[in-house]
């Protein structure tokens, strides 16, 4: 999934764009030489520039807004934050679930909850976020982490 933002009448907007396995797949190949001659998804859409690319399993550290700060060497913020995508929905919802969260997606599935992030929540298992409620470090655009699981802010 393509993720597109930008200002619309003074308002920060999103607009997604799904690729499909088929398209992926032919993308990446190594003999397509596609990588080099053009983006796998439109550079714009609908006047909105993009953002960044998130497949299942992206790891994503919420934010309770576009211009919140927080500090990336405390790993007690940290862990309440980190989240990775676990499903993305053709309406251009993500389901996130914590980083941390070993349990059946079955039993996940009772305790989910939709809605964006808000520092004084609880833990939540499980998150639904739609695209107006995303407002989120992304991995390999925002922030990076190694093998040691350092994290480290582009």
């Amino acid at each position: 999934m393509a993720i597109y933002e930008g200002l619309v009448k003074g308002k920060m907007k999103r607009t997604y764009e799904i690729v499909n396995m088929i398209e992926a797949s032919n993308y990446y190949k190594e003999s397509s030489g596609l990588t080099k001659l053009y983006p796998i998804a439109p550079e714009e859409k609908n006047g909105m520039k993009y953002r960044c690319k998130v497949t299942t399993g992206t790891q994503i550290i919420l934010l309770q807004s576009d211009d919140e700060e927080i500090d990336l060497a405390d790993p007690k913020e940290l862990s309440a934050r980190m989240y990775y995508v676990a499903i993305m929905q053709k309406d251009g919802r993500l389901q996130l679930r914590h980083n941390q969260e070993a349990r059946e997606a079955t039993v996940l599935k009772k305790e989910a909850r939709a809605g964006a992030y808000k520092k004084t929540d609880e833990y939540r298992s499980q998150i639904t976020l739609s695209l107006s409620d995303f407002h989120a470090l992304v991995e390999g655009v925002d922030f990076d982490i190694n093998v040691l699981s350092e994290i480290k802010r582009k």
